[in-house]
């Protein structure tokens, strides 16, 4: 007898056909269209004695045997038959007396199987073809028998066996969806019995694991939730599998989050494309593009709250310092320089002073406020817009950019009555193109890039298709 552990359980599940029944070590073969298995194991289960000496489950036997097939717990039999409606035509295929028969052969071998034990109820399914029917009923089953069950409840399960070689080719299928869709995917274990003439050998299978684990990954890749891969890689131990995919999720969580050192490492030791190359030093980066590329992404995932606070910074810290710079060869940033460039333009001085914010005048000289002038007195988002506009005026800045300013402007504007700021104004995508006056955002972002850099290929894409390629290699 196997020294079992307590109160740690195994379930085996089995999709009954009519090949898993021997006598006298050969299949019973029947011409369906003359005789019946259900009426002939019918005959078997009312002569018991007459055929106890005869009957074998070889494939059962050959995997509950096999030294991988953890006898250390009790294993929970939860066998699937059929029983059809008496008018149907395929009713004399019906299995539902293999439930009566194996359980009397797992009695008549007690001494030998000591650790399985057969389930009061099993999994009775009305049709073994209809692949809705089947679903349905095994699903139902499985709520009702075992993740809704008290007694399981109660019970830690350790490992559930699933046996892909028995039953019909719908059966299978919609059982490892099924068990799938209710279970954890590490509790699993898929089993095919390989026949080769009379000798059956245990295959433990992983392409449903691999399945399950690719097409959620793909999900996620889709979604653009790379923080989520990231997590859910570590949670389920597969880095070693997906390191590639892993290393590249990385990358993107570090590099939309600015964090130059990560990503220039990440980069170094992956063997991808120069397009994804950063500097540790920030000066060096393209903050214009990190900027957009950051900002749409937001976007489209939803993330509005991030989008806000992502635009002003790319208004007040980037793009505006751009215009400025070009034009004056210099980044103003404070006051004690924005004085230094309008000691030598008198038309500048004459703009600001006379340019009006919210139905005021632009509060732009402290020198003639009681404020104290130093290089720490950043220049406001206000002064650095108007600025801007008289550059527009004075054909120092292509027109284009009075437009998407003024857009930008009016987005900010609202910003400052959100949470972002002090106020709670909604914040949606219609508000947002509203305030934009746009009909694409996206496009509105990557046109500007377009404007500025003469090319609006964005990282992120690039990135998303290079990780998706990940996929075929795995």
């Amino acid at each position: 007898m196997t020294e079992k552990i307590k109160n740690k359980k195994n379930i085996f599940i089995w999709g009954f056909g009519t090949s898993d029944m021997y006598i006298d070590w050969w299949k019973i073969k029947l011409d369906f269209k003359k005789e019946s298995f259900f009426e002939k194991t019918k005959e078997i289960n009312k002569n018991w004695n007459s055929f106890k000496d005869k009957i074998d489950f070889p494939i059962i036997r050959a995997i509950i045997e096999d030294e991988k097939f953890d006898k250390s717990k009790d294993i929970i039999l939860k066998w699937i038959f059929t029983n059809q409606n008496e008018n149907s035509e395929w009713k004399k295929t019906d299995t539902i007396y293999l439930e009566y028969i194996f359980k009397k052969w797992l009695n008549y071998n007690k001494d030998k199987y000591d650790f399985l034990i057969f389930a009061n109820d099993n999994f009775i399914l009305s049709n073994p073809i209809n692949i809705e029917v089947i679903y349905n009923e095994i699903t139902q089953a499985i709520d009702k028998q075992i993740t809704n069950n008290n007694y399981f409840k109660k019970i830690d399960i350790d490992t559930i066996y699933i046996n892909t070689t028995g039953g019909t080719k719908q059966m299978i299928i919609w059982l490892v969806l099924s068990v799938l869709s209710k279970f954890d995917i590490d509790k699993l274990k898929f089993i095919y019995g390989e026949q080769r003439d009379k000798e059956t050998i245990p295959r433990y299978q992983n392409i449903y694991r691999d399945w399950f684990y690719d097409s959620k990954l793909k999900k996620l890749v889709e979604r653009w939730d790379f923080e989520f891969i990231k997590y859910f890689i570590d949670e389920n131990n597969l880095k070693e599998k997906y390191k590639k995919i892993y290393d590249l999720s990385s990358y993107w969580v570090y590099r939309l989050l600015c964090n130059w050192e990560k990503v220039y490492d990440l980069y170094r030791q992956m063997n991808i494309s120069d397009v994804f190359y950063v500097s540790k030093d920030v000066e060096k980066n393209n903050l214009l593009n990190e900027s957009i590329n950051g900002i749409i992404y937001t976007f489209r995932q939803n993330r509005l709250a991030e989008f806000m606070g992502r635009v002003y910074n790319f208004v007040d810290g980037i793009i505006w310092p751009i215009l400025l710079k070009n034009v004056f060869w210099k980044d103003i940033q404070s006051y004690v320089e924005l004085k230094q460039i309008v000691r030598n333009d008198n038309n500048l001085k004459i703009f600001l002073d006379n340019y009006i914010l919210y139905g005021n005048n632009l509060a732009w000289d402290f020198e003639n406020d009681e404020h104290k002038l130093t290089k720490k007195w950043l220049l406001t988002s206000a002064v650095k817009i108007a600025m801007v506009e008289y550059l527009v005026w004075k054909n120092k800045v292509d027109k284009k950019f009075e437009k998407i300013l003024n857009s930008l402007k009016n987005l900010n504007q609202y910003r400052n009555k959100t949470i972002i700021w002090h106020w709670t104004n909604p914040i949606s995508k219609q508000i947002i193109q509203g305030k934009l006056q746009v009909n694409d955002v996206e496009t509105f972002f990557s046109d500007i890039l377009k404007s500025l850099l003469w090319n609006n290929i964005l990282w992120i894409d690039i990135l998303k298709n290079e990780i998706l390629k990940e996929f075929e290699i795995v």
